[in-house]
């Protein structure tokens, strides 16, 4: 029985490095799954996919708080930056407090460089857009601030403090800010931003709203999959795996 076990596992260890090493440029699969409007894939889908990078967030709460945004509002994958490089040990490193289930939903990608991450964004045709207070970037709510019509993008938000570094200011194809209209604060968390921007990419893409049941919207294990009016899912829409929360 435990010569049996121990080819199990040596067959399961061999299959994880052939698919860790097949996955090297496009990321790590962290959750599988399908998000944004009906769950299809960006080629099948018919409004413009978006992506969110998180990079340099420093609260574990902050993070959370993004996957359970970015599941709100339709978002296709999170991409991720963390220097190892095996699943099983990602899952333990990657924090996940205040998401409040949506790590379990919302896929996940991780790569071992912000140049990795920016790559795979763009091969999957994204325009790269920080969300960042800078003298070049534009108001969210302008009219193209996300294409005319609105293109597949890469959200890229900047972190608590210091907001985006000059690396990744240098890899955005545009930046766009949140207007304020009050002199009490200067600068809104991370995750407000976000939000507000991720909303209004929604809005403009025109995305169908998730379907309400009393006063919350209704919540599935694939998130869009399986919701009243949605397409049957593709055949590479799996479900998630279990998702560690500290």
């Amino acid at each position: 029985a435990t010569s049996v076990w121990r080819r199990r596992m040596e067959k399961k260890r061999g299959r994880e490095e052939a698919e860790e090493a097949e996955e090297e440029d496009d990321g790590i699969v962290l959750i599988k799954g399908g998000t944004g409007p009906g769950g299809a894939r960006p080629s099948e889908s018919p409004e413009p996919a978006f992506y969110v990078a998180i990079h340099g967030i420093k609260s574990d709460e902050n993070l959370g708080s993004l996957l359970r945004t970015a599941g709100a509002f339709g978002c296709r994958e999170v991409l991720v930056v963390n220097s190892e490089t095996k699943a099983r040990r990602l899952k333990k490193s990657i924090r996940t407090f205040g998401a409040h289930g949506a790590e379990r939903r919302v896929p996940i990608r991780a790569f071992v460089s912000l140049d990795k991450l920016a790559a795979f964004a763009r091969r999957r045709g994204c325009r790269l857009v920080g969300i960042e207070i800078h003298p070049d970037a534009r108001p969210h709510s302008a009219a193209d601030a996300f294409g005319d019509p609105p293109v597949p993008t890469c959200f890229m938000p900047g972190n608590e403090g210091e907001g985006l570094t000059r690396k990744q200011l240098g890899l955005c194809d545009s930046l766009v800010y949140v207007p304020h209209f009050g002199a009490a604060t200067a600068s809104l968390n991370v995750n407000a931003a976000t939000a507000i921007v991720l909303s209004a990419f929604a809005t403009a893409a025109a995305y169908r709203e998730t379907p309400r049941e009393n006063d919350k919207f209704l919540v599935v294990d694939r998130p869009h999959l399986s919701l009243p009016g949605a397409p049957s899912p593709a055949s590479d829409h799996l479900p998630p795996t279990e998702f560690p929360q500290s």
